[in-house]
């Protein structure tokens, strides 16, 4: 008879209400649950986005250090080879003088001994 006189008092309308908001909480538990992992994945894949633009720029940066490694040692290695031809240069603009110098000596003294035969 109790159970009888709550269903009067309420009526089933609001009994099949009360089912309907309680099956609503658990709906929306779910939907809740729903948006949070739908925010842990976001927030994942935005990492992951996020260590791959690190990773890229970090394999850029190591290889435009390598490049400019190899550009630099080019770049010494010219300048290396710039500095010896440069010295051979020198080298044998200063040999040629010594050559000339050397040829106007003898020259000078074939003449010198030349006009000392003819005098004799």
């Amino acid at each position: 008879a109790g159970a009888v006189s709550g269903l009067q008092i309420h009526g089933p309308d609001s009994e099949i209400e009360k089912l309907r908001s309680l099956s609503g909480e658990a709906a929306g538990n779910a939907e809740a649950g729903s948006g949070m992992l739908k925010a842990a994945l976001e927030a994942s894949a935005k990492k992951a986005a996020d260590d791959a633009k690190h990773a890229r720029a970090c394999s850029e940066a190591a290889a435009k250090a390598v490049a400019n490694g190899v550009t630099d040692a080019v770049k010494k290695a010219r300048d290396g080879m710039a500095a010896t031809v440069e010295a051979l240069q020198e080298k044998a603009e200063e040999m040629a003088r010594e050559v000339y110098k050397n040829a106007m000596e003898a020259e000078g003294a074939a003449k010198a001994a030349s006009r000392a035969l003819a005098e004799k």
